[in-house]
């Protein structure tokens, strides 16, 4: 048996990542990290009683490789008698609508598949490969950021009891000696070997000058830190819980569904401790609410500051719509804001006519015009609605795209107002702001054949 197999049962057994008799769905690229990480725990099935069911998504991002790469992982999982569930998916045009990078669109629909599959199987566990060097390219990254000790944490071995990482410990040296003394092939990713994102940059240039000129193990190094600093991360949030359950309480909506309306926890919990721990139960509970990303160091001091004087009445505003609020000494965690209900909002009115049925064209705040055909291609139905996380706009007269975030931004509109503005969009990009600006991309144009009327009336 390869020394490397026991090794991994090592990691399985002190990061306690799975149990005798787990069914695993493990994600399969194609390429030497996921190769050996299948390979390895296939051999380990019968030790530990584990039934795999591998995923493969096909991102289109290269697409002849890409249909090799499936077309491998396919023939390598039948060699070793495991049922592999192949997915596609269009992952540049998604990240075009969604307003994503390449990279963040991939892992949403990589994790999409990978939760679908496990609960049509019945698994348990999601296995997925990262390694060290992707550890120590993540803590690299962070630490350009500015991150602290969670940010130094880095990966995890185990997130939320279900995504499990047990190569964790194996630098990419180590895999691919595994692949080769076993006589696997994997796929390469010649993607991979060019400069041309953030984490390739730290790949093949950082690492290698930091470990030529500095510390020739820099890898393990930082795998080190990692593991230091989730240890004090751990007992910091040791702490955190305890306060958290003996003084939280989550107040539910008043119609059985258990929709949380606010979480509440008085000042004094918070001004009693060091500012790491009341950061901490600040970005805890706002976690409980859904609010997971987006929270900077600015949103966490201005917190900070209001719980300290306590003046009730007074709120701080935070990413994707939440907010704080003080009230009568206890401190309120507000869930995200959806804005006014339809009937508040108003309603549209569509007509469609043809360019030369056109006699005047009266364009006004509450009237405006669109190619129809541009509109149509969205492929999406027209809706009247608040902003959302991710919302896109291109504004009438500019170049490119920007999150409406960022246009409300730009244009100093006031931000209590800017949940309430109301938008005509086609899914995730804005056709109109109502009262405002329309979209560059679906205005007249000389080619234009047929013209899109929208008429907006206000709420009664």
């Amino acid at each position: 048996m390869h020394p490397m197999i026991d090794k991994v049962k090592t990691t399985i057994k002190t990061h306690n990542l799975m149990q005798y008799g787990d069914h695993i769905v493990v994600g399969v690229s194609g390429g030497p990290d996921s190769v050996c990480l299948l390979h390895i725990l296939r051999t380990l099935s019968a030790e530990l009683n584990l039934k795999l069911t591998a995923v493969h998504i096909n991102h289109k991002m290269r697409p002849l490789e890409a249909d090799k790469d499936q077309q491998f992982t396919e023939m390598f999982c039948k060699e070793l008698g495991i049922i592999c569930r192949s997915f596609t998916f269009d992952v540049p045009t998604l990240a075009q609508k969604r307003g994503l990078t390449s990279e963040e669109a991939g892992r949403e629909v990589r994790y999409q598949a990978f939760n679908q599959v496990k609960d049509e199987v019945h698994a348990n566990k999601i296995a997925v490969a990262q390694n060290m060097n992707d550890q120590a390219e993540t803590l690299l990254m962070r630490l350009l950021r500015g991150t602290g000790i969670d940010g130094l944490s880095g990966i995890d071995y185990i997130r939320e009891q279900t995504i499990i990482r047990p190569l964790l410990d194996f630098s990419r040296e180590d895999i691919e000696t595994y692949c080769l003394d076993n006589g696997l092939k994997p796929r390469i990713d010649q993607t991979n070997l060019l400069p041309i994102y953030t984490r390739n940059k730290i790949r093949l240039e950082l690492i290698p000058y930091m470990r030529t000129n500095y510390n020739d193990n820099i890898v393990q190094g930082l795998s080190r830190l990692s593991n230091i600093a989730r240890e004090d991360k751990d007992y910091i949030y040791q702490t955190v819980n305890r306060l958290i359950s003996e003084s939280a309480l989550s107040i539910c909506d008043d119609h059985g569904t258990g929709e949380i309306k606010k979480i509440t926890l008085p000042c004094s919990v918070i001004n009693a401790e060091h500012p790491a721990i009341g950061k901490r139960i600040i970005l805890k509970l706002f976690g409980t609410l859904g609010l997971v990303q987006d929270i900077q160091s600015i949103h966490l001091a201005n917190a900070l500051k209001l719980i300290k004087t306590g003046e009730t009445s007074f709120s701080t505003d935070f990413p994707g719509g939440y907010s704080l609020r003080i009230s009568y000494g206890m401190v309120e965690f507000l869930p995200k804001n959806k804005g006014l209900t339809s009937g508040e909002l108003g309603k549209i009115k569509q007509s469609v006519i043809r360019v030369d049925e056109l006699e005047v064209r009266q364009s006004a705040p509450y009237k405006q015009y669109f190619d129809y055909d541009s509109v149509l291609s969205a492929n999406h139905e027209i809706l009247l609605r608040t902003r959302r996380h991710g919302d896109i706009f291109a504004p009438l007269g500019m170049k490119g795209s920007k999150k409406i975030k960022e246009y409300f931004i730009d244009e100093k509109m006031p931000r209590d107002e800017r949940d309430s503005i109301p938008l005509v969009c086609v899914g995730p990009e804005v056709l109109w702001i109502v009262g405002f600006r329309i979209s560059e991309k679906y205005k007249l144009t000389p080619r234009t054949k047929k013209i899109l009327i929208l008429e907006y009336f206000k709420g009664v």
